[in-house]
């Protein structure tokens, strides 16, 4: 099953498709291989890409269906029904399985098609969104557990788009960019405050969080889900609420990043700071975060108005393991 999802995703990367195409994929039949196999080369510049060959063939297979417009609710969703929504959704998604599979792979169609998604893709790809939501909730809890096993943590709370109903929007995907359609947010990270009463062992915090991401992908039976640089760790004191940094996602300190020369960087080992960043205390307002773990509830705090100019997100994915 593991090497299966690998052969997926190397050929999503190489082929550069969205879940979407794969899903199409899947539907069709057609094997990883058979995806990377069919790259254009240098020479063959008549040659559509991978992604339009398979929405071609799913196209010629299924037929297109009228385009039909989802009318986003005038409702407003509250935290308590989107919780309980959420539960209902499904971790593995169910695709569909046909036959006469060798008809597709004799046929070969090469050429550019606009893709107007169907009401069933639609459908599916919003299911893909609060999915991928919910796996990204598991990994913050996952992560709670094994910060709560730090005397020095007191406190653990999600933030950010996964902490909150998610709302519709003109994704960037480019068939539903160019019409109009909307989707649920995408969640791209887990935003995670820990308030510590010290920064001493920022290393073994980020050990603790990979192994809180393995331990996530075996309780799931290898179902994908978060990579360990996905859990973004801001660090606040646990007095003033004051924010001190990020937790590094590098394997050493200091490191050869350009990120780590950015000034204070690594002043506590592991303690990353971004360049231009501003972390504003409204991110963690009580209505709009989720306390996963609390050492001493109901101890009071100050908070400050301080507001440290420390960081820049990092959005690309290193290569560096986590250990």
């Amino acid at each position: 099953m593991q090497n299966r999802n690998n052969d997926w995703a190397e050929a999503k990367r190489l082929c550069r498709l969205n879940e979407e195409v794969i899903q199409m994929a899947k539907e069709l039949g057609l094997a990883p291989r058979s995806l990377i196999k069919n790259i254009p080369g240098r020479n063959q510049r008549w040659k559509a890409p991978v992604k339009d060959w398979i929405r071609a063939l799913h196209a010629k297979k299924f037929g297109e269906r009228k385009r039909q417009f989802e009318k986003d609710s005038p409702v407003e969703i509250v935290s308590q029904e989107w919780d309980a929504m959420l539960e209902s959704v499904p971790l593995r998604i169910q695709w569909r399985e046909y036959d006469s599979l060798s008809e597709l792979n004799e046929e070969e169609t090469y050429f550019h098609q606009s893709h107007t998604p169907t009401v069933e893709e639609i459908e599916d790809q919003n299911i893909y969104l609060l999915r991928r939501q919910k796996i990204f909730r598991m990994a913050a809890d996952y992560f709670a557990r094994k910060a709560a096993e730090f005397p020095w943590v007191t406190r653990v709370a999600l933030f950010g788009s996964v902490a909150l109903p998610l709302k519709k929007e003109i994704p960037r995907f480019r068939d539903y960019r160019q019409n109009s359609i909307k989707v649920w947010h995408e969640c791209k990270d887990v935003d995670v405050a820990v308030w510590a009463t010290e920064l001493s062992d920022l290393n073994a915090l980020r050990k603790a969080r990979a192994y809180a991401v393995r331990d996530l992908e075996t309780d799931t039976d290898g179902i994908p889900g978060v990579a360990h640089h996905q859990i973004d760790v801001f660090l606040l004191d646990d007095k003033r609420d004051v924010y001190r940094g990020r937790l590094c996602i590098f394997n050493r300190c200091p490191n050869e990043k350009p990120e780590c020369h950015v000034p204070r960087c690594g002043d506590s080992p592991f303690l990353q700071q971004h360049e231009n960043f501003r972390f504003y205390q409204d991110a963690i307002r009580p209505d709009r975060m989720k306390i996963l773990f609390e050492r001493n509830p109901g101890t009071p705090r100050t908070v400050s108005d301080d507001v440290d100019v420390d960081s820049a997100p990092l959005d690309e994915e290193d290569d560096d393991i986590p250990f």
